[in-house]
This record gives structure tokens, C-alpha cells and sequence, in this order.
């Protein structure tokens, strides 16, 4: 740490051994001393515990979190300051009580540092994502006076296209109180106008401001090359309106449009085929089993696909009516490319803007935007049959096997994502966490596409890899979405299947003497931020009788190993299921 070099040896080791009149435990300097990966840690696994230690690495063993906003805020030249305290600790410590508040007073420390941080370093030194988590915190707490002002002096706009608009939309949001709906719509269509793209509107009626959402383009196209858009859907209700109508309106008017019933019940799928008759270029297809939106989507394009591209659109999203057009456009005028991807924004239904990862950049791209030429298909198959998540892995696919990014066409948004934001912090994802499951997962694939096209193919999934699948996923994203099922094992094995130090040998004879193992992945706060599952675990969890876990599947077995306590440290909700054990 740069700021380290200005304090002497012999008294950065005594400040080290105490914090505010507390010895430093030994666990604790060996963690002050690897800050960054305990920021990681803490961060992918949404953990709270841990966040003294940052505090002490940003204070140069000084301050826990307690006192630290309290010696930050006090009188300090700035000269001093950047002595005092270590800049990286301090934004790092920030984006975890920003993005993961435990309660309201994480939210005001959160703000009451950067603020001091901007105060003493600069508005530029801070960094982009600490000035873009200011702006957001405050517009969410309602405590924004004068917003242009603080966009320009904290370069959103240079930063990004789409955030003031965004933010000025929030801070004028007429659906969460009595307010006029103009200064939203002017704050919306001002970003849509950036970009030549026609405006949008409300239609009168009682339905949420998302479901009223319209839009119309001044022109459209009847020539071209036909497009497939394909559209999984199960007992979707009103929903499905929003996004069905979004796609008629598309100002690229070739379309084949394939509404796949996901094997809706009674009423519902009956419902369905009044679509078909709405337009000749929507076709309903009624499938015999739910099998989740991935084969859907396999089975959509393997037989029913007729377009030279093919793109996808969830049931309950809204697309602008240049999004398809703008999509074949760049595919047109770029051969070599085989993909694209439009830019899109998450959204509730009373239209508030904001984000679910890490990224406190709101526009972002949009993975259920994939636009495909269909020979695509051929060459890489089709989407993993998962119940959620495997739009991550054909993307990526594609990506390895071009060996290049997939474009994303524009910088404003074409997608309103629907969003629920009270159900998220409870979800797999939440602004820096990702669930383990999908970890592994992400984990698992890569190996396999790296491992593919070593060998000189082309990673290729079949319509339906349930049977036979060349790389392992979590349990829990196996079959129907949502089911409660109870993973009932011989033995589980908690560990950090990262580490090079654990043993395998007995996991896989246990396998080989046709028990049954539930594999547990929890992180080691030991581990460098840097490391990868390991391949002979991947290829371990392929097997017939291994069952990938995490603490929140339902897992019964008679016997259950913990490889290494110090997983369970910072981690409350492993200490209360596994510290007994």
C-alpha cells in the first residue's frame, strides 16, 4: 500500500498491534496484512463480518469500523489525511457499506466517507464508482438539492450517457408520490433522444406505469432479413402483453415471432392462442412438458426457427421499437460478427431505475438481448437446459469460441428490465454478491469451454442435455424452478474445492463404493481472490452419485465433513449450520 512507505517500520508494526486501545489478534494482522482478498471475500459472499478488518487496514491498524468514520471526519489537512488513512481500504470498506447495508446507518457512513473522501482527495482521486454510489445513495435517501449540480461535479455525464437521465428520472419518479409525470418522461426521453430514438410514453388506465409503457416509431421497414424472436412463457398472465406488444411495435417489421407455452395449464394456454390471431406473424406453440425457458428456446429454434437471426425476449420485459431494428443493423454491416447484445436497464413496475450487481453503472448489457445469426447453432448447439442462469453460459460460449467480446449496440438502453427491488437482497444476486451455486456453475462451464477448444472443437450442446451432460451444475438449478426438493446424501463435504490442499481421494471413493456426496463449496477467507475450482473437483461432481450443494439447499446426510474451519470465520449463516457439526 503506497501510504505505507511514509510511516516507519517500528511504528506501523506497534499501530498494527493495537486498534483503539485493542490488541490486534494474530488472525487479525494476518488479514490486514491480505486486505484486498478479504475484501473480495466479503463482497462475493455478502458477508458483514470482516469489515473491522478493512477498517484497520484502512486506518493503518488504528480504527474498527466503530471509530473510523469518527477519526475520518475529524480536521485533517490533506497532506495528513493521505497519510493517515489508506485510500484503496477506505473505497473498498465504502463499496461494502453502500452496496450491502446491514441497516440505514451503513447507508449514511457509506455517504458521510465519500463525501470526506472527495473533501480531502479530490473529486477525481475518489474514483468513478465511489462518485457514482454518492449519487445513487442520495437520490435513493431522498437528500438530492440541486442534482445537475452534483452530476457535473462529479463527471456522471463524462462518465456515462445514460446515468444523469436515469438518476434525474428517479429523483422526479411521480409513481412513489403525487408529482406530475412530465419531468420523468423529460428525463427518459432526453437519454432516448441522445440517440435519435423516438420517445415514450404513459397510456391512460389503472394498470402499473410499466405495463402502460408505449412507444411508436416515426418509420418502419418491411424488407430485410426475417427475424425470429422467441418468447418462453408460462401461465403468464397480463405480463405478457407488455412484452408481446413491444415486439409488434418494432419499427423492423420482418418478424417471426414464436410464443412457446412452456405447458401453461387449462385456461392459460388456451388464452395463449389468442395471439396468434392478433397478427399473422405470431405463432403460439404449445409444449407437451414444462421444461423450463431454455428448452423452450432450444426447442423454438431447432424446429420452428425459420429467420437468418434469432433473438429472445422475456415475457415480462419491455423493448424499445428500434431495438431489433438497431441489432440487425450492426450484424448487417459487420459480417464477421456472429452476436450482438442491446444495452438495457433494470426497472420496477412504478418505474424506479437501478442496478442488482456491482456495477453502479445502471445501463448495462443485456444477456436476454442475445441477437444470433442462426447458424450459430450449428456450429456451438444450443442453451444449457437449466431453470435459470444459462443465458450466462451461451454467452460466454460464444465468447470462447469467437474469441472476442459480443458487441453491445449503443449506449442506451432498448431494454426495460422488470425488476421487483424488495425481493432482491434476498435473491442470488445483490450488488457485488453472486449465490454459490451460480458460482460453481460459472466455475464448471468455463472449465469446460477452455477444455473444449484445447482440444481443438467447439464447445456444442445439444437441444436437450439433461441426460448427459458434459459439465456439472448445482443441484438446485436441475429441474423446476422453485421446487422444494430435499437433497438426501451419504456424506457431505464442506470445502473450499479451490484449495490445493484438500484431499479428494476419499470424496472419490465414496463415489466409487456407489455412495451418494453432496459437495458444498464454501469459501476461505485463506484464499487468494485469484483462484479457480479446481478440475479434478469438476470432473468429480460429473459423477452419477455427486450432488452439488450450498447452504441453502435442504441437505440431509447421516455424515458431514468440514475440510477447514476458518470458511466458517466471517460466516454466520455456515457457523450456525455447519459450526456444530
Amino acid at each position: 500500500m503506497d501510504t505505507m512507505r511514509h510511516v516507519p517500520h517500528e511504528l506501523l508494526a506497534r499501530l498494527r498491534r493495537r486498534a483503539n486501545g485493542r490488541r490486534l489478534s494474530d488472525a487479525e494482522r494476518a488479514y490486514v496484512d491480505r486486505a484486498d482478498d478479504l475484501f473480495v471475500y466479503l463482497r462475493v459472499n455478502g458477508l458483514p463480518e470482516g469489515r473491522d478488518i478493512l477498517a484497520l487496514a484502512a486506518s493503518h491498524g488504528r480504527h474498527r469500523l466503530q471509530d473510523l468514520l469518527a477519526a475520518v471526519a475529524a480536521p485533517t489537512p490533506a497532506k495528513s489525511f493521505r497519510r493517515r488513512f489508506e485510500r484503496t481500504a477506505l473505497l473498498q470498506l465504502v463499496t461494502l457499506l453502500a452496496d450491502q447495508p446491514v441497516d440505514p446507518s451503513d447507508t449514511e457512513r457509506a455517504i458521510a466517507l465519500i463525501q470526506r473522501l472527495i473533501e480531502r482527495l479530490g473529486v477525481r482521486d475518489v474514483g468513478k464508482e465511489a462518485r457514482f454510489r454518492l449519487l445513487e445513495l442520495l437520490v435513493e435517501s431522498g437528500r438530492v438539492g440541486d442534482l445537475d449540480a452534483l452530476i457535473e461535479a462529479l463527471h456522471i455525464g463524462r462518465d456515462d450517457r445514460a446515468q444523469p437521465h436515469l438518476l434525474r428520472a428517479n429523483a422526479a419518479n411521480p409513481f412513489r408520490s403525487e408529482r406530475d409525470a412530465g419531468p420523468w418522461l423529460a428525463a427518459v426521453n432526453g437519454l432516448l433522444a441522445s440517440e435519435g430514438l423516438e420517445p415514450i410514453a404513459f397510456t391512460p388506465g389503472a394498470d402499473e406505469p410499466f405495463d402502460r409503457l408505449s412507444s411508436a416509431a416515426a418509420s418502419s421497414d418491411d424488407d430485410g432479413p426475417l427475424v425470429t424472436v422467441v418468447i418462453p412463457t408460462y401461465d403468464p398472465g397480463p405480463r405478457l402483453a407488455t412484452a408481446v406488444g413491444s415486439v409488434l411495435a418494432q419499427s423492423h417489421r420482418r418478424l417471426q415471432i414464436l410464443i412457446m407455452d412452456d405447458a401453461s395449464p387449462g385456461a392459460a394456454a388456451t388464452d395463449l392462442d389468442a395471439w396468434a390471431e392478433r397478427d399473422p406473424r405470431i405463432e403460439v406453440v404449445h409444449l407437451p412438458e414444462n421444461g423450463g425457458p431454455y428448452l423452450a428456446r432450444n426447442i423454438a429454434v431447432s424446429t420452428y426457427a425459420r429467420g437468418e437471426y434469432v433473438t429472445v425476449h422475456d415475457d415480462d420485459d419491455w423493448s424499445h421499437p428500434r431495438r431489433i431494428e438497431r441489432q440487425v443493423a450492426h450484424l448487417e454491416a459487420h459480417p464477421d460478427e456472429v452476436a450482438n447484445m442491446s444495452s438495457a436497464v433494470r426497472v420496477s413496475d412504478d418505474m424506479w431505475f437501478g442496478r442488482i450487481n456491482g456495477n453502479p453503472v445502471w445501463a448495462q448489457h443485456a444477456l436476454n438481448s442475445l441477437m444470433v445469426r442462426r447458424t450459430v447453432f450449428a456450429e456451438i448447439g444450443y442453451w444449457d437446459v437449466l431453470n435459470r442462469s444459462a443465458d450466462a453460459e451461451f454467452n460466454d460460449r460464444i465468447r470462447a469460441w469467437t474469441a472476442r467480446r459480443i458487441p453491445v449496440v449503443g449506449a442506451v438502453p432498448l431494454i426495460f428490465y422488470r425488476v421487483r427491488w424488495d425481493s432482491l437482497s434476498a435473491g442470488e444476486f445483490h450488488r457485488g454478491y453472486m449465490d454459490a451455486r451460480r458460482r460453481w456453475y460459472f466455475e464448471s462451464y468455463r472449465h469446460w469451454h477452455a477444455d473444449e477448444l484445447a482440444r481443438g472443437r467447439a464447445p456444442f450442446l445439444p437441444v436437450d442435455d439433461r441426460g448427459d451432460r458434459p459439465f456439472s451444475a448445482p443441484a438446485d438449478l436441475l429441474g423446476p424452478r422453485g421446487a422444494v426438493r430435499r437433497i438426501e446424501a451419504d456424506a457431505r463435504v464442506v470445502a473450499d474445492f479451490r484449495d490445493e490442499g484438500v484431499a479428494v481421494d476419499g470424496i472419490a471413493a465414496r463415489l466409487s463404493s456407489g455412495q451418494t456426496v453432496a459437495l458444498l463449496q464454501l469459501d476461505s477467507p485463506r484464499l487468494a481472490r485469484g483462484a479457480r475450482m479446481r478440475a479434478d473437483v469438476l470432473a468429480l461432481a460429473l459423477h452419477p452419485g455427486a450432488r452439488v450443494v450450498s447452504l441453502r439447499d435442504d441437505v440431509v446426510a447421516p455424515t458431514t465433513i468440514v475440510t477447514d474451519r476458518e470458511a466458517l470465520r466471517f460466516h454466520p449463516q455456515a457457523r450456525e449450520r455447519l459450526g456444530a457439526l
